[in-house]
């Protein structure tokens, strides 16, 4: 019999990236983690999601690929921790606390893609308002 893993995914994202905007890179990747943990040897026992942080609860018995498939579906944007917190006992039963395994390096909070653009829209919006004048 193979040993099991408890194992929770815990995503972090910056203020700027809603885990709640439907089309967000990382509600997106969180999605695809959640769904691709979906399929045997892996079961998702319950997950939950707030506007910055997005939780996963899975047993497995076989925790390196549970890992590798978060590494490899892992946010690229917005990203201030992800990390897996790994137990070959069942948590509930023990004191130890988790093997911690971080599955991507935090990303800036800022600039996030696209800011540049909507900051230089702003900025022509508002020089054009106050004198009246486009800047062009």
């Amino acid at each position: 019999m193979s040993e099991r893993s408890w194992i929770v995914l815990d995503l972090i994202v910056h203020a700027a990236w809603s885990l709640h905007e439907e089309e967000s890179v990382p509600q997106r990747a969180w999605r695809r983690v959640r769904d691709e943990l979906g399929v045997a040897p892996h079961q998702v026992v319950s997950w939950s999601i707030s506007d910055e942080q997005a939780l996963i609860y899975a047993v497995t018995t076989d925790s390196d690929l549970l890992v590798r498939i978060a590494q490899q579906y892992a946010p690229t944007e917005g990203v201030a921790s992800f990390r897996a917190k790994v137990w070959n006992v069942d948590p509930r039963r023990t004191h130890e606390p988790p093997v911690v395994i971080e599955l991507s390096a935090p990303q800036p909070p800022w600039p996030r893609a696209g800011y540049a653009n909507e900051l230089l829209a702003r900025w022509v919006e508002a020089a054009s308002r106050e004198s009246g004048i486009s800047p062009n």
